[in-house]
Formats: structure tokens, C-alpha cells, sequence
């Protein structure tokens, strides 16, 4: 099996810090998306794959003085199962890593 699948993902991630002494530190991102290939091999009703792609995202820094924000981009790459209960639904498992400095998104 080949595929192409993409997502896009809403967010709410948000850190802070006083170790920006002598001001606090936050940090946010609302939102990733990917491009991905699907590399797979079924098996009646599981489908066992590998996928690798483009990675994309936002982050906001923040301190009392200044406001940051940039998208950034990278690669992702995972490994998933996925099984057909009927010929219309399905449910996966997937495990997927960014890449760095998509990493630092997460």
C-alpha cells in the first residue's frame, strides 16, 4: 500500500517559567500540521505501516518585554497499525516524531 495523508491539528499547548528571572517566561503554540507518505504491507483486515513527511507549526515566546511568533518547519517520521472493523470504519495506532526544532513545538 501507498498513500499520501495530511492533517492539521488545533493546539493549546502553553509553558511557563520563572527561570527568565528577573521576568516570567511563556511559551505557546496553537497549532501542526502534516504531509506525509504512508509505506505499508496489509494483511486481510491490518494494514502495519511507515510514514515520513513534512512537519509545520507555530510557537509564541514571550517575556514581559516581547512577543515572538514563527512558524517553523521539519520532518516527521512514524510507524502505525491499523484494522478494518467493516469496509467503512477503521481505527489506528500511530507513534510519530518530529523533527528538531519541530521538536521543541511539542
Amino acid at each position: 500500500m501507498v498513500g499520501l495523508e495530511g492533517d492539521f491539528d488545533g493546539q493549546w499547548l502553553d509553558g511557563k517559567s520563572s527561570a527568565c528571572l528577573p521576568v516570567n517566561c511563556e511559551t505557546k503554540s496553537t497549532w501542526l500540521s502534516t504531509i506525509r507518505g504512508r509505506f505499508g504491507y496489509a494483511a486481510d483486515r491490518v494494514l502495519f505501516y511507515l510514514t515520513a513527511g513534512g512537519a509545520f507549526g507555530n510557537i509564541e515566546a514571550n517575556t514581559a518585554t516581547t512577543f515572538q511568533s514563527e512558524s517553523k518547519g521539519g520532518w516527521t517520521a512514524g510507524a502505525g497499525l491499523e484494522g478494518a472493523f467493516t469496509d467503512h470504519w477503521t481505527a489506528r495506532s500511530q507513534w510519530g516524531r518530529p523533527s528538531e526544532p519541530m521538536g521543541q513545538l511539542l
